[in-house]
């Protein structure tokens, strides 16, 4: 039994007080010259949200081979898919689905730093899990995150 359980806590609500950020020893501008990238080429986060079922996969996986016959690099981030792994112990709580967009914005903000194109595909219901994904990748770095309704009411 995990001890989380034991204690009746979830265990994404615990976080630990001993560890420090580590900066990185290249700059996002090094990496982009090393890896060939555009001058000036900066990873983004598109955020594709709309109801099940409402295309945003679909064309987020449409833009992602696009850019990547381009030669750009870029990454499709589905909500079904990170369910299957990062995410697959939450369920479908107002909690949960907001820890859901926290972590996947968390991972996004890794690949935006990189270079990398999200295109990051997610219901996400609640305003404020959106603010704070926008939030998140402005915690270390300024990166662009769009944002791309489908089928909303």
């Amino acid at each position: 039994m995990r001890i989380e359980s034991f204690l009746g806590l979830q265990s994404y609500g615990i976080g630990a007080t001993n560890v420090t950020f580590q900066q990185h020893k290249i700059g996002r501008q090094e990496r982009a010259q090393i890896l060939g990238h555009h001058p000036g080429f900066r990873g983004c986060t598109v955020w594709f949200t709309g109801l099940s079922g409402a295309g945003k996969t679909t064309v987020a996986f449409a833009v992602e081979k696009i850019l990547t016959q381009l030669g750009i690099p870029a990454y499709g981030l589905d909500g079904d898919n990170v369910r299957h792994g990062l995410c697959k112990n939450l369920g479908f709580t107002k909690e949960e689905r907001s820890e859901n967009i926290r972590r996947v914005a968390e991972v996004a903000k890794l690949f935006s730093d990189m270079g990398i194109v999200v295109l990051a595909s997610f219901i996400s219901p609640y305003k404020a899990d959106r603010d704070d994904a926008r939030s998140i990748h402005n915690q270390v770095i300024t990166l662009s995150v769009y944002r791309f309704i489908s089928s909303t009411p």
